[in-house]
Parts: C-alpha cells; structure tokens; sequence
C-alpha cells in the first residue's frame, strides 16, 4: 500500500488542490501491469477528492 500510495503523490501531486483543473488532470496517466492494479491505484486517488464518493454504472451494448 505504501508503494502505491508514493506513486500517487509523484503522479498527482498536491491533487487535492488540482483535481479541478482538466488541463492538469490531461497530463498525467498511471500505467500499472493489470486492471486490478489499475483499479486499486483509481480507487485510492478517488479517495483523496473532496465530497461524496458516487459510482455510476454504464452498459456499452449494441442492440440491432
């Protein structure tokens, strides 16, 4: 946890001040060898945003 937590703050530095600017946010990405690992890393940068966590659900079908 310690890893992925230094890797955040070098990634997204002082986020909790930027996490409103797109043009900041558009500069940088997390590249991690699976989902999963993609998954945590989000959902622990998620948790540095000010307010209410909220998840929406999205379904990308093509009905003929």
């Amino acid at each position: 946890v310690h890893e992925k937590n230094l890797l955040i703050e070098s990634i997204f530095p002082e986020i909790k001040i930027n996490y409103s600017d797109h043009n900041w946010l558009n500069n940088r990405a997390t590249i991690a060898p699976t989902s999963v690992d993609v998954d945590e890393i989000n959902f622990q940068r998620q948790q540095l945003f000010p307010g209410d966590l909220m998840y929406f659900k999205s379904i990308a079908i093509v009905v003929e």
